[in-house]
């Protein structure tokens, strides 16, 4: 079994005190968003107050530099907080513990959150509606990542309710937020094995994201990218390949030119597309093995480069896509030394990693495909 990755696990960021951000890329399974944080530094006063140290955990964040981001973030609560700065934290805390594939702690800080919010929305809807909405549709992300699909599923909807009605009064400024819920919600069925309704959440976020690039493109390409990406998957498990075709590639050029000015932010995506085109091309009607063959490759060769500065991020994408090409050369175009040479690698990388449902299923891909070459003797 080929993974096909889904682009579009969002996750909110909660802003307090001007710090600028906007919805950021989780990465653990799936990609999502891109994000900018902090208006940051190289070099952060942190910990002198909650402003710094707060920019200084976002400033890190962007950096891939989880351990530090935990440590500001955890600094930030030692803090005299308020209610609202202290539920930030929290839900941004939380973020950073999914991305570092510890989900029962990411878990505790969401459910944190998630609470203190309910109680500041209850008092005042109109600016902390939102906050809460995010942080369902976090609580939604982080039990997807972990293949809890009914839990995500309610948290999901409830985000969904907030973010419609938000959206209805304010759509300059809720729309991409709706459309970041509708996302994940379609992956959510792609998941379950529903790809027509996965195709219709993709399509409205899809129309939502085309509307709002052509008001500022800038800001708004990598989140059309998402959906482009993500509709792809759906439209090629329907073996409705020439528009899976048409949306991977418009996705990768939007992907290739943002990663040629941010190759730290935008890689992974490129990496994640560059996986989707290469199943693509392996399972189409009339495949083209030797095309899969050079996509896998270069997604290959992206992640490694990616390991190689965070490894406990990007080593079970290594892993992941060391696996697929064992499938691959085991399945499609049949090479038993390069299949089992690709398993061995994906084995010795596992060892390494933290569980997670993406190593829960490289390992099984692997051991299924060394089993079925043992049996072949």
């Amino acid at each position: 079994m080929k993974t096909k990755y889904i682009i579009g696990i969002i996750i909110a960021v909660i802003v307090v005190g001007g710090i600028l951000a906007f919805a950021i890329r989780n990465n653990s399974g799936a990609m999502s968003e891109s994000e900018t944080l902090a208006e940051g530094k190289d070099s952060i006063d942190a910990c002198s107050s909650f402003d710094n140290t707060f920019a200084a955990a976002a400033f890190y964040y962007e950096q891939s530099n989880f351990e530090k981001a935990k440590e500001y973030y955890e600094c930030c609560l030692g803090m005299d907080l308020s209610p609202a700065q202290k539920a930030s934290v929290l839900n941004n805390l939380g973020i950073v513990l999914g991305r570092s594939n510890e989900y029962p702690e990411a878990e505790k800080a969401y459910a944190q959150a998630l609470k203190i919010y309910k109680t500041l929305a209850g008092k005042d809807p109109q600016t902390y509606k939102p906050d809460l909405a995010g942080n369902l549709n976090n609580l939604g992300v982080l039990h997807w990542n972990n293949g809890e699909y009914k839990q995500a599923e309610k948290y999901y909807n409830d985000a969904l309710k907030l973010k419609r009605e938000l959206a209805k009064k304010s759509p300059d400024i809720y729309a991409n937020d709706l459309a970041m819920t509708l996302s994940n919600l379609g992956l959510l069925h792609y998941n379950q094995k529903e790809y027509e309704k996965a195709a219709t959440y993709h399509k409205e976020a899809l129309q939502l994201r085309r509307d709002l690039v052509a008001k500022d493109a800038a800001t708004y390409h990598p989140y059309l990218a998402v959906s482009l990406n993500n509709l792809g998957i759906a439209c090629e498990e329907m073996k409705q390949y020439d528009e899976a075709e048409e949306c991977y590639t418009e996705a990768m050029r939007i992907f290739r030119e943002l990663a040629a000015n941010n190759p730290q932010t935008y890689n992974p995506d490129v990496a994640m597309t560059l996986n989707n085109l290469g199943n693509l091309y392996a399972d189409k009607v009339a495949p083209d093995y030797a095309k899969a063959e050079e996509y896998y490759n270069e997604c290959l060769s992206t992640y490694r480069e990616l390991a190689a500065e965070h490894p406990q991020v990007w080593n079970p994408y290594v892993a992941k896509t060391f696996a697929n090409m064992a499938v691959f050369y085991q399945d499609y175009f049949p090479n038993k030394a390069l299949s089992i040479q690709h398993a061995k690698e994906a084995i010795e990388i596992l060892k390494e990693c933290n569980d997670s449902a993406l190593v829960r299923e490289a390992r099984d891909n692997v051991n299924r495909v060394l089993e079925a070459w043992q049996d072949s003797k």
